[in-house]
């Protein structure tokens, strides 16, 4: 083997590995970024969910409407509630496992605190593992 081929071997698995490389980062900064997303998509449902389960949760959400519902009564906060976690559910099928989606449905047809669990336990899993 002469070195002219050897200088050849090197500069295209040099290359190669420059092309790789830079794939392998580009994938990891679209996880992490849709990762992200999805955390604060899921945080969102969680407090909806949590406040629709009881009102009284308002008190501990960063819920930029919070005042205004509070001002409105019960009644007038379950219908805007119910409205986002429909409007999350549907807007979930861009980014959530199958698995939460269907927590998720199931916690829309029988909102209780086991569903809720159901559903913040498929989010924690479909976030870290």
């Amino acid at each position: 083997m002469d070195l002219a081929t050897i200088a050849t071997a090197v500069g295209m698995s040099s290359i190669v590995g420059s092309i790789v490389g830079f794939y392998a980062r580009t994938l990891e900064i679209k996880f992490t970024k849709l990762n992200e997303e999805k955390r604060k998509r899921y945080e969102s449902i969680i407090s909806f969910m949590i406040i629709y389960l009881d009102p009284e949760n308002i008190e501990h959400t960063h819920f930029e409407k919070k005042e205004i519902l509070m001002q409105r009564g019960k009644e007038e906060m379950y219908k805007y509630i119910s409205r986002e976690l429909v409007g999350n559910y549907h807007y979930a099928h861009l980014y959530a496992s199958n698995r939460v989606l269907k927590a998720y449905k199931r916690f829309l047809d029988n909102p209780n605190e086991e569903n809720y669990h159901l559903v913040a336990r498929r989010m924690r899993r479909s976030l870290w593992l």
